[in-house]
């Protein structure tokens, strides 16, 4: 199976079914069916919390500045991010939090997104989630 991109942020895959169990042979005409399989584009899995969770990435590092996520919360979730180098820090209570359903938030703290990190400085991410499935979290 092949993912391809669809119109409107969307991939999808073609599949084969039958409506007929397996033990049935499948040489007659009719009992196939074709059809798309499709998910908003980069989600097709996500870490889910149905209530409070908690999680740290390992420290990274990379070029940008800002933090990028692909998420979706139920109506009482939210998302939030705290960021820790090596002599600085943004916490999680100043970030703005991330409610609703979005491809490419950029998060940000006090309304402030860029991390002013030096240049090749790993970052402790440390991310708290409510009712939220999170999809992905990329650096920009």
């Amino acid at each position: 199976t092949v993912l391809v991109e669809l119109p409107g942020d969307e991939i999808g895959a073609l599949i084969m079914g039958w409506h007929v169990p397996h033990k049935f042979p499948r040489a007659f005409p009719g009992f196939a069916q074709a059809g798309w399989v499709r998910w908003k584009r980069g989600r097709l899995t996500a870490l889910r919390a149905d209530d409070d969770a908690e999680l740290s990435l390992y420290p990274v590092k990379f070029q940008g500045r800002t933090i990028v996520l692909n998420y979706r919360t139920k109506p009482s979730g939210f998302v939030r991010v705290g960021v820790r180098g090596k002599d600085w820090y943004r916490t999680v209570e100043d970030c703005d939090l991330a409610i609703g359903d979005e491809l490419d938030r950029t998060v940000t703290w006090k309304g402030e997104s860029d991390l002013k990190h030096s240049a090749g400085e790993a970052l402790q991410v440390r991310i708290q989630m409510r009712a939220a499935d999170l999809y992905s979290v990329r650096f920009a």
